[in-house]
């Protein structure tokens, strides 16, 4: 069987390194949204008494 040159047609679901190359390491893009989930929440939860107490506040007309 001959070999095909890389640029010659290939099938549908062709399984060739060519038609589906390794996808690239992710590492520091999933590491970049790990820390913002991570910053968001600790934001929230450090938000979390001045709403509470806002709102009390607010209940008893003392702003």
């Amino acid at each position: 069987m001959a070999r095909r040159p890389a640029s010659a047609l290939h099938p549908i679901g062709c399984a060739c390194k060519a038609c589906q190359p390794t996808a690239a390491p992710r590492r520091r893009v999933d590491l970049a949204r790990t820390a913002t989930r991570v910053l968001v929440i600790v934001a929230v939860v450090l938000t979390i008494p001045f709403i509470v107490a806002s709102a009390l506040s607010g209940s008893k007309g003392d702003h």
